[in-house]
């Protein structure tokens, strides 16, 4: 990247991207309707194609602790439930601490649980967004938010905006506070190969 293109991508982060996706819309009330201060980045293309320290500096160099992504896992073994985990993409989910949280959530502790990423289909259709669009705000239909709580170690954090190519930050703080969500142990740093 030159200089000239450094700049112009400097210059863009000071811009709030246009509303023009009706996801976009749903995120942006969702954020309004929780009094939770929020940015919109827009992002290039590539974003999914290149390493997190280029993503880091794509959305004004903050440090790739602050990259989270929204899973959406399904429970196929019992009753067909629905769960977003946030986690950062650093993190891996421990599936044995996650299953517990789940299971103290319900009220049943010996709760059978096959939790599988749900298929992108149905997770569209629960959700109201496509393939790396997940926002945890906005959604269509209620899912329990289960985040990490490794993240609270951030100021803030990124996450889908709506649009493959648009990417929400807010503050974790505020977002716990007001998102309803479950914090939790139940993720563990990825082992670097």
């Amino acid at each position: 990247m030159n200089e000239l293109d450094d700049i112009e991508r400097r210059i863009s982060l000071l811009e709030s991207p246009p509303i023009c996706s009706d996801e976009h819309k749903r995120v942006k009330q969702a954020c309004e309707n929780l009094s939770l201060a929020h940015k919109f980045i827009r992002v290039p293309s590539n974003y999914y194609e290149a390493t997190l320290n280029e993503r880091v500096r794509m959305l004004g160099g903050l440090k790739k602790e602050s990259l989270c992504k929204c899973i959406l896992l399904k429970n196929c073994d019992c009753d067909s439930q629905y769960y977003m985990v946030i986690v950062q993409y650093v993190h891996q989910i421990e599936m044995d601490c996650l299953v517990g949280v789940i299971r103290r959530m319900l009220g049943e502790p010996k709760q059978k649980l096959g939790l599988q990423l749900a298929p992108p289909a149905e997770a569209a259709e629960l959700t109201g967004f496509g393939f790396n669009s997940v926002s945890p705000l906005g959604l269509l239909n209620h899912v329990p938010i289960i985040m990490a709580k490794s993240i609270l170690q951030n100021k803030c954090m990124y996450l889908g905006g709506g649009e493959v190519d648009l990417k929400l930050k807010v503050n974790v703080e505020q977002f716990v506070k007001v998102a309803s969500c479950v914090v939790a142990d139940i993720s563990e740093s990825r082992q670097e190969t």
